[in-house]
């Protein structure tokens, strides 16, 4: 089924499944999503094309389509579906892509394209394709993505193959508070901390104030004992 929001831009998106590794994924091929902002239709083909990245899974894919119109074209977004329903037929996963589309698929019209990286942010997909005029002017406003691809000419599998960034990011909505897996996640840290005794007895109250509060005597007792 699809849903249609009256209003001034689409936002297509495609959200997906578990994670396989803390909150990045996939590792195996099994979930993936995909996401493209964009507030111009032009090669409706070139456009259903880039949905063949987000249907490669090998269990169900959750999937939207986030596009920017002028409500005067509002009409496209059915030529949009069409098209897509077109494409997904040349899939060589056509019916895992279908079911994804028949249980997933969403079309949604917001009335300009702030509100449509407000969805965006609030989906946080995992791969965002930033196709609008100026695509840098935007980029600051995406804060919740697993990886951003800018312009018409930098699709999803430049970045899954070629580009260089890690391909294992953050799904399942949880690019709102994890990042794409880097050498920080191997290494191991360790906090130091040093207070003198005139620094330790300058914030001892409010540490007591604290531990009294939680009725944690032993943690108030070796604050009391050294004064």
């Amino acid at each position: 089924s699809k849903m249609v929001i009256t209003g001034l831009a689409v936002v297509l998106a495609a959200v997906i499944g578990y994670a396989l590794y803390l909150h990045q994924g996939p590792l195996k091929s099994t979930s993936e999503e995909h996401q493209i902002l964009k507030n111009e239709i032009a090669q409706l083909k070139s456009d259903s094309q880039k949905l063949k990245s987000a249907h490669r899974s090998e269990i169900d894919t959750k999937t939207q389509l986030i596009e920017s119109l002028q409500k005067e074209n509002a009409k496209l977004a059915e030529t949009v579906s069409k098209e897509v329903e077109i494409q997904v037929t040349k899939l060589s996963k056509r019916e895992i892509a279908e079911k994804s589309l028949e249980n997933y698929g969403r079309i949604i019209i917001t009335k300009d394209l702030t509100e449509a990286i407000d969805i965006a942010n609030d989906i946080a997909t995992e791969h965002l394709e930033l196709m609008v005029e100026e695509p840098f002017l935007y980029i600051n406003s995406i804060k919740n993505a697993g990886a951003i691809f800018v312009g018409e000419n930098t699709p999803e599998p430049l970045g899954d193959y070629y580009a260089g960034p890690n391909h294992t990011l953050p799904t399942n909505g949880t690019a709102k508070f994890s990042s794409p897996l880097s050498v920080d996640d191997f290494i191991k840290k360790t906090s130091v901390i040093y207070y003198s005794k005139e620094a330790l007895e300058e914030v001892k109250d409010t540490i007591l104030e604290i531990s009294d509060s939680e009725g944690l005597t032993a943690h108030s007792n070796s604050i009391r004992i050294r004064f």
